[in-house]
C-alpha cells in the first residue's frame, strides 16, 4: 500500500541521510545500471502505457541517464 511505502521511505531516510558521499554515489550509480539494463521493459512499458514513440519514450524516461554521473 501507499502507507507501506511511504513508512519503509521514512525508515530508510535517516540511514541515507548518515551515510557517507561515496556510498550514495555507489548506490545511485547500482540503480542507475539496473534502471539501464531494464531499458527495453521500461521503452515497452511506456509506449503501452502513454502510446509514445520508442525514440520518445527512450529520451524521456531513460536517456538523462546516460549523461548523468
Amino acid at each position: 500500500t501507499t502507507q507501506t511505502l511511504f513508512e519503509q521511505q521514512q525508515a530508510y531516510a535517516l540511514p541515507w541521510r548518515q551515510s557517507s558521499l561515496r556510498d550514495r554515489k555507489t548506490q545511485l550509480h547500482r540503480f542507475r545500471e539496473a534502471i539501464l539494463a531494464q531499458r527495453e521493459t521500461i521503452r515497452q512499458a511506456v509506449m503501452a502505457d502513454l502510446g509514445k514513440p520508442a525514440a520518445e519514450a527512450d529520451l524521456s524516461e531513460v536517456c538523462l541517464l546516460y549523461t548523468s554521473d
